[in-house]
């Protein structure tokens, strides 16, 4: 299942934008929900810049001659901690980030998995067929319902469930 960018607030109508248990919003790119657990998905568009993704996560991004170090694993915690906040720690969660460049290099080897925007699907499709592969802690068609009812919860604006 996927929860659908569909919250309309004073931000953005982009993403999905979920409230914290202390009231604050946060948004998170995409979210799927499936038998491997949840997959949160953070979204960067770099343009035509040239990206090196180092072993530690960090991202260099190269544009006109201009480097950029940046670093998305305090969004990304950020991120994991409200829907464990919502689900709780016993759901697997698995944390996406999807970059969009002229050129990305390297990969990541750390908390989160780094992909390229034309490589989102086929890694989801991994993490799905490697999980019902080792048929280890899968989460049963109610349990997904029931967490997808928990996330839209905490939705800011509509409620709806792509299914």
């Amino acid at each position: 299942k996927i929860i659908d960018k569909d919250c309309v607030n004073e931000f953005s109508e982009m993403g999905i934008w979920l409230y914290d248990r202390t009231g604050d919003k946060h948004e998170i790119d995409g979210i799927a929900v499936g038998p491997a657990g949840i997959i949160l998905i953070e979204c960067k568009d770099r343009g035509k810049a040239n990206i090196k993704i180092h072993k530690d996560e960090n991202v260099v991004v190269e544009k006109k001659g201009e480097f950029e170090n940046l670093q998305y694993s305090n969004q990304m915690e950020r991120h994991d901690s409200v829907i464990r906040e919502i689900v709780g720690d016993r759901i697997p969660i698995i944390n996406i980030l999807c970059l969009s460049a002229n050129k990305i290099s390297g990969e990541g080897n750390g908390a989160y998995i780094i992909v390229s925007r034309d490589m989102i699907c086929k890694k989801i499709k991994e993490i799905h067929n490697r999980a019902c592969e080792e048929q280890k802690n899968l989460l049963s068609p109610q349990k997904i319902e029931e967490i997808c009812n928990k996330i839209n919860a905490y939705k800011c604006g509509r409620l709806m469930i792509d299914k």
